[in-house]
């Protein structure tokens, strides 16, 4: 088991610019990489920093409720925006999680009243939550609402040192009145995709169940198009499916691996 630096010991900025935004602000960030190159646990340490920071929670405690963060659908998004509107709440922090497989394109083809009711749940999503991130491994194939997203991109690297040791390098988009955007680095972390397997066996089970959902989803769609011979939108839809068998076969495999001997990252 690889050492773990203590949760009061961690640096990361992307907190810190969580907390600032505390308790009326709005931050997104959208966090890409190659597979398994620890996006989801950067986004995992930065939400359980911000509890111990804000909240003064112990380590476990805090990995908990910054995995009651993680979205892993639609349905579950517009219903926690439902839920806060109607009780007149902002929750700290949200993770839509595997964006490109949950929150795409194809989407419309599945459910077109849905695609465009998320358009307005994230044109209005600073309302419900004060920091939304998203992971995926590239932007380009988010649904047209997300992928130009202002804010803040980070891109999730190895670092030299290897093993579990990762950079993560964010970069803030804005844009000038001409409609031009630019960009500069704000921040350049260093950290750990190492999590203990009380928490990792949780966030792969969790993981596991929504893509099940969503991948029997596009299954059924691909039966419907087929069977109307509409070829044209088969090649998108299948591209997605082989990422969801993917990503379903590595969920399994570090399931097994978490119950063997802990260890694995997202």
């Amino acid at each position: 088991m690889p050492w773990h630096n203590p949760i009061e010991h961690w640096e990361l900025e992307f907190a810190n610019q969580i907390k600032h935004e505390l308790p009326n602000g709005f931050t997104s960030n959208i966090i890409v990489g190659e597979r398994r190159r620890g996006k989801s646990i950067f986004v995992l340490k930065n939400y359980a920093k911000v509890y111990n920071m804000v909240e003064g929670l112990k380590e476990e405690e805090c990995y908990f409720k910054a995995l009651d963060c993680f979205i892993f659908g639609p349905k579950e998004l517009a219903k926690r925006v439902l839920d806060n509107t109607q009780n007149d709440k902002i929750d700290m922090m949200w993770c839509i999680d595997d964006a490109t497989v949950h929150f795409n394109p194809m989407v419309f083809f599945i459910n077109p009243f849905l695609y465009a009711l998320l358009g307005g749940i994230f044109d209005t999503i600073g309302t419900a939550v004060n920091c939304l991130a998203l992971t995926c491994p590239k932007k380009k194939r988010l649904m047209g609402g997300l992928k130009h997203y202002d804010d803040v991109t980070t891109q999730i690297t190895k670092a030299r040192e290897g093993g579990y040791e990762r950079q993560a390098k964010g970069v803030s988009w804005y844009t000038w009145p001409d409609g031009t955007p630019h960009w500069r680095i704000i921040y350049d972390d260093r950290y750990s995709c190492y999590v203990p397997d009380y928490i990792y066996g949780p966030y792969l089970e969790k993981r596991k169940m929504y893509l099940k959902i969503t991948n029997d989803q596009f299954v059924k769609l691909m039966d419907q198009l087929e069977q109307r011979q509409n070829k044209k939108n088969l090649p998108g839809i299948k591209i997605l499916k082989e990422d969801m068998d993917q990503l379903m076969q590595s969920i399994d495999s570090d399931i097994v691996k978490v119950k063997e001997d802990g260890d694995g990252t997202v």
